[in-house]
């Protein structure tokens, strides 16, 4: 009974922490011209890898990779508009382009290849962002938590 309850308790809060450490904030262009780095400290608390209560190899190598591509996700977004993500999956680099615009106080426009997908923006503490999509998605990735840095 006490390991059931400790287990729901760290649940909760590697659930409810990222979540609580978001303001919800006005971000222009300005601020999002740059070079962004996945949080991953952030990122990796909010997924469910879907692991099975046995840890088969199969499901311990793709939950690697996935933290992998994670860890390793950046997203750039230029001046003219211009939008860049590159990640790491397995061996292989992977990179997309497309267009950024921001919509109205905090909203976020990312099109590639013609296929548009907009995001609440919010600041996540100091140097950080969250982008949560608009409408629901597949997949294990739904929230994206960046923070930004220099010299890139």
């Amino acid at each position: 009974m006490g390991k059931s309850i400790l287990f729901i308790l760290v649940v909760f809060l590697i659930a409810v922490r990222p979540a609580a450490a978001q303001k919800i904030e006005a971000i222009d262009a300005q601020n999002l011209i740059g070079y962004w780095q996945t949080d991953s400290v952030n990122q990796l608390s909010a997924i469910n890898y879907g692991i099975s209560a046995k840890g088969s190899k199969t499901n311990r190598a793709e939950s690697e990779a996935m933290k992998q591509a994670i860890k390793s996700r950046s997203f750039v977004f230029s001046e003219d508009g211009i939008f860049t993500a590159q990640w790491v999956l397995g061996k292989r680099q992977n990179i997309v382009n497309g267009k950024w615009e921001i919509e109205g106080t905090s909203q976020l426009a990312i099109e590639i290849n013609g296929i548009k997908t907009s995001y609440s923006l919010r600041v996540n503490g100091k140097d950080g962002i969250l982008l949560i999509p608009m409408k629901a998605r597949r997949g294990q990735i739904h929230e994206l938590y960046f923070t930004k840095k220099d010299g890139r």
